[in-house]
């Protein structure tokens, strides 16, 4: 983050380090109110799942409840497939109780403090402060990403559905939400079998075809740094890999297309799909080490039911498509009744003038839901 650096900032950032404490304590509460927007803005930014899920802001003096009939609309056992997390850092848990009509929406709290020496108020370090309102901004970050993506992997790892009805995994003639590549890198095919498989799970809840079918419009797929690299080699290898294909008939994509990918560079957009590379995803990295948790022994076979073997995360990724305009993944976020919006900065008043120090807490309460793991579907890539 930074700090504009015009003449009220700087006298503002003076007046916090004053040795009058009333002075310092209003000045601080005015900054504390002012950068408190900036701030959250700056999180949202940098949370790498927000894109995903859509807010269901309420009063933190309420008792909120979600709809469930808005999503559901047949009652019996294996229908409801709710991913929550109850606690900051918990592990997903799946909600199974079919009479529900209206989901108790529950949060936890977020917190951060920062502190600094006085002098650097007192000598305008608009550099420091910005540091600081910077580290609850990663803080803040990376929480956030790391309960997102609990709620994320879980539902994808074990994703099953029967007839457009989400079912326990291993269900009788159930139909797996991940599906193995059919070979060790990725291919056209693997993107053509993972379109497929989305839209034969996510038919209406008679099995026949969505009012709102929409081809891949909307669909977001979410990647590794390597695998979008190996989206970007479409545009200069062949992708003519069934059982006939030879050195002198392989086949590129037409042209166009690869000119548009060539061009493109970041791939962000492919097969009608929008493609976002993210570095917690791939070998070692925290969306992969999730997901193999979250996988346990559940085996994953290829688009036509053959090799179906478990997930191995130091050799396998995970890659993932959503539909997140469907409103399936929800963030309930309490507004605070102090600063009026989802994220509170305050003055934090434990340290004494011998310290020499001032600082300032923050918090917010939140949590993450899926409420129908059908949006989300992935290959499993090794």
């Amino acid at each position: 983050m930074k700090l504009k650096g015009t003449a009220e900032q700087v006298e503002l950032i003076k007046k916090m380090g004053s040795a009058n404490k009333l002075e310092s304590m209003e000045a601080m509460s005015a900054f504390a109110a002012f950068v408190s927007g900036p701030v959250l803005q700056a999180i949202k930014e940098a949370d790498v799942v927000s894109d995903i899920f859509q807010d269901i802001e309420f009063d933190d003096t309420t008792n909120p409840t979600y709809p469930l009939d808005l999503y559901y609309n047949e009652n019996y056992a294996g229908y409801l497939s709710i991913w929550t997390a109850t606690m900051d850092d918990g592990m997903a848990t799946n909600l199974v109780d079919v009479p529900v009509k209206e989901l108790q929406l529950q949060t936890y709290d977020l917190k951060s403090a920062v502190s600094f020496l006085r002098k650097h108020a007192m000598n305008g370090r608009l550099d420091v402060i910005a540091a600081s309102m910077e580290r609850l901004v990663q803080e803040y970050t990376h929480k956030k990403n790391i309960n997102g993506t609990n709620v994320l992997m879980a539902a994808l790892a074990n994703g099953a559905s029967f007839r457009g009805k989400n079912v326990a995994f291993g269900t009788s003639s159930s139909v797996q939400h991940v599906l193995r590549s059919a070979g060790a890198t990725l291919q056209m095919k693997d993107i053509n079998d993972l379109i497929v498989k989305h839209k034969k799970i996510n038919v209406s809840q008679f099995g026949g075809t969505p009012v709102s079918s929409r081809g891949t419009k909307g669909l977001d797929l979410y990647v590794s740094y390597d695998v979008l690299g190996q989206l970007r080699e479409f545009s200069f290898n062949p992708v003519r890999t069934d059982a006939s294909a030879t050195v002198s008939n392989s086949t590129a994509l037409p042209n166009s297309e690869r000119e548009k990918i060539f061009a493109a560079g970041g791939v962000t957009e492919f097969a009608g799909l929008m493609v976002h590379d993210r570095a917690e995803l791939g070998l070692g990295n925290s969306f992969n080490t999730l997901f193999d948790t979250y996988a346990g022994s559940n085996s994953y076979v290829r688009a036509d039911g053959s090799n179906g073997s478990t997930f191995a995360g130091a050799s396998d990724e995970i890659m993932f498509l959503v539909d997140a305009s469907a409103g399936s993944f929800k963030r309930p976020v309490c507004i605070n009744s102090d600063s009026k919006g989802q994220l509170l900065i305050a003055v934090d008043d434990q340290f004494s003038a011998r310290t020499k120090k001032i600082g300032f807490y923050s918090e917010m309460s939140e949590s993450y839901l899926s409420l129908d793991n059908r949006k989300i579907t992935g290959i499993m890539l090794g």
